[in-house]
């Protein structure tokens, strides 16, 4: 029996009674325990077989090898079934000796269902393919030294720290064609009935980036950052630690249940989910899986208006582009498609003014940048109250009020103006038909509709009733928050929106109407012969 045959007989057991102790461990403290003693355990158990295979397989030559942790390894966020990713650093080390090494320890590892990726470098060949490559770049800002010899690791991070301030604004550009790729594939709104927690937007990736382009731009954190910018509330600031808690609690508990690296929130994994993170049903949300949406999905919105809020400010520092004065508003800017506030103008806004400045935005079809959302939704409660009350025009025909909707959702005042459609983000539809939930699915079926006001064959139609039609499509599914018919309960919510609008009782019963029969064109097209006379009829 080889040398090699003998470590690995000594090693296997011991590698195996870490494991089952990890996995242990997981399963009785999950419960009560933060995602940070989680991951932070799981990284630990990964830390001690390594460092045992190291000493073993490296016997002879340790001071010419150093491993390093990269990814969520190194960053200390392995979930239980995540990839690791190691960094195999020498200084010259002979071919065969490499191949020998890594192969003992890579098999030991793959042979214990523990999932590794690597790559072998000296220093220098691992700088030259940073300054090449941003992938492996960011990989560096995650390093963490797992054992051998530390001064090689010590140097590549003292030379990377030269590279990274040479590939900077590369490295910002190439960061933001790679996330616009990644709204592409996994959705550009976090509001869908499968959210992805970790590629999709305010997923765990969103984070990673915010703190990958923070470092590398800045040397500081996204918080300090945005705080120091005024671009996050200090209320804003102590929900972070809570939205980290629910995207990852959530990610460890879908690893368990699938025993594989699952990170999509398939519906078929919902009711499972519910009962491992003992979620219960509230007065809000009837359904416990939708009582998880709204713990998940209102912490991940806050991590996605973190990255838009950084891009932003990094943007006007690194890549500004040109911004027209807007000469009806003192202080505001029109940026691409967005208005910007400056500083010194939102100390001298009136609640008459802001009323302005939303309904500018609706007949312009201007949205608001991330700076300017973080405005309103620092301004105090009552103020958004105040000006939650003056959107009743929102409605009126050659108005569009969709895209602002969407935009003031993560302000507050949309929570303000009407509550029942804020809820309605966080309820799910799982049912095979829809994509979203009913929150944006509601604010998407408005856009569509508004984007036939201009068309000739409806925009001079003269029995058409823009204002309560746009109603009818944003209420039409919230009465799925109760366990009634939902388009029965939906004409009652439209009974409480007509009133706060002030709208007359004639439009208010053609509104409850419509919601309360948007069913009946869809059933008889899709069960019914649709020329017979008692169809029509």
């Amino acid at each position: 029996m080889s040398i090699g045959e003998q470590e690995r007989r000594f090693l296997e057991p011991e590698v195996k009674r870490i494991l089952q102790k990890q996995k242990e461990f997981l399963r009785e403290n999950f419960p009560t325990a933060s995602w940070k003693v989680l991951v932070r355990s799981i990284c630990e158990a990964y830390d001690r077989i390594i460092q045992l295979c190291f000493s073993a397989f490296g016997a002879g030559f340790t001071d010419q090898l150093c491993l390093i942790a990269l990814g969520s390894y190194g960053r200390r966020e392995a979930c239980p079934h995540s990839d690791l990713d190691l960094l195999i650093l020498h200084n010259g080390l002979s071919r065969h000796r490499l191949e020998k090494f890594s192969s003992q320890l890579l098999s030991l590892l793959w042979d214990q269902k523990i999932p590794v990726g690597h790559s072998i470098h000296t220093p220098e060949q691992y700088l030259e393919l940073a300054e090449r490559n941003h992938t492996a770049l960011t990989a560096l800002l995650d390093a963490r030294y797992l054992a051998g010899n530390q001064r090689l690791f010590q140097d590549l991070i003292q030379k990377f720290d030269r590279i990274l301030k040479a590939q900077a604004p590369n490295y910002f550009q190439d960061k933001l064609k790679e996330q616009k790729e990644r709204r592409k594939k996994y959705g550009e709104v976090l509001w869908l009935n499968e959210f992805h927690l970790l590629e999709g937007a305010g997923g765990l990736r969103d984070w990673h980036l915010a703190r990958w382009l923070s470092k590398a731009l800045e040397r500081k954190s996204p918080l300090e950052i945005l705080s120091s910018e005024n671009l996050l509330a200090q209320q804003e600031k102590k929900k972070v630690s809570k939205a980290l808690e629910a995207l990852f609690k959530t990610r460890i508990a879908l690893h368990l249940l699938t025993g594989e690296k699952t990170d999509q929130l398939r519906i078929e994994y919902q009711n499972d989910l519910v009962r491992l993170l003992k979620i219960k049903p509230n007065r809000n949300y009837l359904d416990p899986k939708d009582a998880l949406f709204s713990w998940l999905y209102s912490g991940a919105e806050l991590i996605q208006q973190i990255l838009e809020r950084l891009i932003y400010w990094l943007e006007k520092k690194y890549l500004p582009k040109p911004s027209v004065p807007i000469p009806q508003l003192a202080g505001v800017k029109k940026i691409d498609s967005q208005i910007e506030i400056s500083s010194g103008a939102q100390k001298r806004f009136s609640e008459k003014k802001l009323s302005f400045l939303l309904d500018y935005c609706i007949q312009a079809q201007l949205g608001l940048t991330p700076q300017a959302q973080a405005f309103f939704s620092q301004l105090e409660k009552k103020k958004k109250q105040k000006l939650a009350d003056k959107l009743e025009n929102l409605f009126s025909p050659h108005k569009y009020a969709g895209k602002l909707l969407a935009e003031l959702k993560p302000t507050g005042l949309l929570k303000e103006f009407f509550p029942p459609l804020e809820r309605a983000f966080y309820l799910g539809q799982r049912d095979g038909y829809h994509y979203f939930t009913v929150g944006w699915h509601s604010l998407r079926c408005l856009e569509i509709l508004e984007s036939y006001q201009q068309e000739p064959e409806f925009a001079l139609e003269p029995d058409i009733n823009w204002k309560v039609l746009k109603l009818a499509r944003l209420v039409h599914d919230l009465g799925k928050s109760s366990n009634q018919d939902h388009s029965q309960k939906g004409a009652k919510i439209s009974r409480q929106l007509a009133k706060k609008l002030k709208i007359s009782q004639e439009e208010s019963n053609l509104l409850a109407f419509l919601v309360r029969e948007h069913l009946l064109l869809n059933h008889f097209a899709q069960r019914r012969d649709f020329y017979e006379p008692e169809s029509i009829e």
